[in-house]
């Protein structure tokens, strides 16, 4: 059997990892397996390059972002010219291309889509609740990851719960048994933690979905001697939330290209002294509605530097942020402040 699977780009997320890990295991079985991902913008090249060692073709459908209308055509010129008889898709707007074109009656093979989180930018939006019961129904099967995701989406399309499958998420646990402990001292050192510290250590993106303040918060009923380290990505390895500082880490290295927690309070005020001391730091706040979070350090600080500086202090920092809405992202991420 061909299967291929369709995503944004195989990089480091979660869905992405789950491509990396199983598809050996589906061609070990014997099914011809490969995947689309419809921009290389975000790709993990040694994810490429152990997918083409494995024998698991990667189709690369552009070099851009995600959103383009070409991408409707070469998705379907590539699944029809591969004869694929199962496409598998993974994340928004991968899944709405392959709905589009089912609906169009350019899409042959069986359809399934994994959703992958309980949240995303369309379950609560008017409008996409209105239209996602069509997408979602061309597909043949749905699996959610979790029980979680299956309930939301038992109850955001409950006209299609019988196409809903549950698989729980996984990990190659084998990869944890075997791997090489980290040197712990290092982190003590680094931190300055006591000998008797017990590390929890999360790893992901910092974003809302990935929920890191359930984490902090729950440091509140444990032992004063547990420590949380928090280790993320977004402007660094991932590339920015827009793409827009993808290649830089490569390029600059991680010691200008700094991924920090999420507190724009620390993130400019960190900028501003770095400026002050003759750096141009250039800030990344993705939303301008941080702005507001902002604007003690902007106003009371880099604004006034010169002039409580006699004339001899200066603040070269660039705030970079998008404005506007358009792209789902709710009332706290899609205000024009200018306006």
């Amino acid at each position: 059997m061909k299967i291929t699977h369709v995503c944004l780009s195989l990089g480091t997320g979660g869905a992405e990892k789950i491509l990396v890990d199983t598809l050996p295991l589906y061609k070990n079985l014997g099914h011809e397996m490969s995947i689309i991902q419809l921009s290389s913008i975000l790709e993990e090249k040694k994810y490429i390059e152990e997918m083409e060692e494995k024998g698991i073709k990667v189709f690369t459908l552009s070099s851009k972002g995600f959103f383009n209308p070409l991408l409707l055509w070469k998705l379907q010129k590539t699944i029809k010219k591969e004869k694929v008889d199962i496409v598998h898709v993974h994340l928004f707007p991968s899944f709405y291309y392959i709905s589009l074109l089912k609906f169009m009656g350019l899409m042959k093979p069986k359809l399934v889509f994994t959703e992958h989180s309980v949240r995303n930018g369309r379950t609560g939006n008017n409008f996409f609740s209105i239209i996602e019961p069509s997408i979602y129904k061309q597909f043949d099967a749905i699996v959610a990851i979790s029980q979680n995701v299956k309930e939301m989406l038992v109850n955001y399309l409950p006209k299609l719960k019988n196409r809903i499958f549950l698989i729980n998420n996984g990990l190659n646990i084998e990869r944890y048994i075997n791997a090489i402990p980290n040197n712990r001292n290092s982190f003590l050192r680094d931190f300055s933690l006591p000998e008797n510290s017990i590390l929890i250590m999360m790893t992901s993106r910092f974003s809302g979905p990935k929920d890191q303040e359930t984490l902090i918060n729950s440091l509140e009923f444990l032992p004063l001697n547990y420590y949380v380290i928090l280790i993320g990505e977004d402007v660094g390895k991932f590339g920015g939330s827009f793409g827009t500082s993808m290649g830089m880490i490569d390029e600059f290295g991680k010691e200008r290209i700094l991924d920090t927690p999420i507190s724009e309070a620390a993130i400019s005020g960190a900028a501003i002294g770095a400026a002050m001391t003759g750096l141009r730091p250039v800030v990344d706040v993705t939303f301008m509605d941080f702005a507001a979070l902002m604007m003690e350090n902007i106003v009371n600080q880099a604004a006034k530097s010169r002039y409580m500086f006699g004339g001899k202090g200066q603040a070269p920092v660039t705030f970079r942020m998008a404005a506007g809405s358009g792209v789902g992202s709710a009332a706290q991420h899609s205000q024009s402040l200018e306006a």
